[in-house]
Order: structure tokens, then sequence, then C-alpha cells
């Protein structure tokens, strides 16, 4: 989250009372919390911007990367962090591992040729039947409902709702979500959903169509109504099953991102062609 201006008119006893009651739900189960996180997101939006002036500015990576509209040196803040944290991690594994997320992220963010935000996920999924994260980019910065969100690997899910300072991204095993989507090799096109599974289902392909197991699943873009850049990798396909007089063939796709480790993804700035 980015420095900002203190602004002594929002009351600090009530920034205390909402922290508060911020702790209190994230102890709760998430069946309990996920009601309320719905209803703080929406209620908040308005007074998310004076809440985030009562936090000390601290110099950190993430401060130089979240507003796009402002900032045009993200790829020297990634180095900065990098460089960083080369000189105080010494042989900790964890940050061995910051630091490869950091570098893929680097030359991500160096080789698009769509503009994106550099974001940090601050609230992990909490089940594959409602998978959702909460990053630290928002409307500040730009972001509005519909933008792709990426990791190096490929497609992490998409924008689906936004407050000043945070949105929150469905994620793309979650049920709801549906994407666009195309076989690499046979480029025959589809549509992907999740499932609440950790596979995908690719939808809509004719049955006489061969695809292989491992052969990679990518967006379709607007040949197949994605509002989605073409080529980015969903995943590959981890099973294939043609059932006697099906319409479509039953194929399940494995996610080319590890959605359980998600720490940062970038936000594509992307509205889509169609």
């Amino acid at each position: 989250m980015l420095p900002l201006r203190p602004a002594s008119a929002f009351p600090r006893r009530t920034a205390a009372i909402l922290l508060a009651a911020s702790a209190f739900l994230l102890a709760l189960p998430p069946p309990i919390v996920r009601p309320f996180q719905r209803a703080t997101f929406t209620v908040v939006a308005p007074v998310d911007h004076a809440v985030a002036t009562l936090a000390s500015p601290v110099v950190n990576f993430v401060d130089g990367l979240v507003n796009a509209g402002r900032l045009r040196d993200e790829n020297e803040r990634l180095r900065e962090e990098i460089k960083r944290l080369r000189a105080e991690s010494g042989s900790s594994a964890g940050a061995a591992a910051r630091i490869d997320q950091l570098e893929r992220m680097l030359q991500l963010h160096e080789s698009s040729e769509i503009r994106g935000v550099v974001a940090r996920v601050v609230v992990p999924r909490e089940s594959n039947a409602d998978a959702t994260v909460l990053i630290d980019v928002g409307s500040r910065d730009g972001i509005v409902e519909g933008f792709p969100v990426v990791d190096p690997d490929g497609l992490v899910g998409v924008v689906e709702e936004v407050s000043f300072s945070t949105s929150r991204v469905r994620l793309v095993i979650d049920p709801r979500f549906g994407a666009g989507a195309r076989l690499a090799q046979s480029r025959d096109v589809g549509a992907v959903v999740g499932n609440g599974s950790e596979r995908l289902h690719l939808k809509l392909i004719d049955p006489r169509v061969r695809a292989q197991e491992g052969e990679a699943v990518v967006t379709s873009g607007a040949a197949g109504g994605s509002s989605f850049p073409p080529d980015i990798t969903i995943g590959r396909v981890a099973s294939v099953r043609a059932p006697e007089g099906a319409l479509e063939a039953a194929i399940e796709v494995e996610p080319a991102v590890n959605l359980s480790r998600l720490e940062f993804v970038r936000v594509l700035i992307y509205r889509g062609e169609g």
C-alpha cells in the first residue's frame, strides 16, 4: 500500500473499533465470516482511504508498485527489493523463494506488452467452493472489475470487486469463473469453467477432437468471446473422455498456477477486444 498523507479528520477511535472488528471476524470460521466479509467490503469502501491514512508510511517495494497511474518505475522498484532481500536474507530458504518469485515477476513485468500493476495477496483463499483472494490494489490504481489477473505461470483469475485500495479476485477454480479457452495444438475453441475442485472443466469441445493429456490450454481472446487477452496459459489437459453419444468431450484441466501459494500477482490493465 502506498504511503498516504495524514488525515486528522478521521477519528482514531473509529479506526480502532474497525480494526478490532476486523480481528474478531478473521478469527471466525470461514462459513460464518464470509457474509461479514462481503458486507464489510461494500460498506467500508468509502472510508477505506481514510483508514489507510492512519498507517505509518513503510518503505518497501509494494509501496512503489501499486499505483500504475502515478508511478512509472515499477521495474526499478522490483530490482531494488530483490537487491535488498539478497543483502538482508543470508541463507534463509524463505527469502530465497521470495527472491525467486520477485525475479520471475520482474521478468513478466518487463516482457509483457500489456500494462499491468503488481499487487500483493493480503487475504488468501478460504475454500475451493468460494475461491477468492484479496489484493492490495484498487480504484486508486486504475483497477476496475473484469481486469484479468496473472502470475508468471499463467492465469490466476479476474477482478470481481473493487474498493479504493483493495480488490477481490475470483480464482479460476471458483464455480462462478468462466473464460474462453482453446487447445494450444488443435486450436479448437471452447470455454473453461471452475467447478470447486483443484481442476477445471474445458467445455464445448467436439468429442472428435483428439485432445492429448499434457496439452496446453490457453485463453482464446476475442475469437472465443473472451474478455481476456489471447494465449495466456490456463493449464494443461489432465484427462480426456469422449463418452459414446456425447455432444462434447469431457476434459479436465490442471491449472498452471499454484493457487495455494499466491503471494504476488499482476493485474492486467485490459478491457478486452469485444
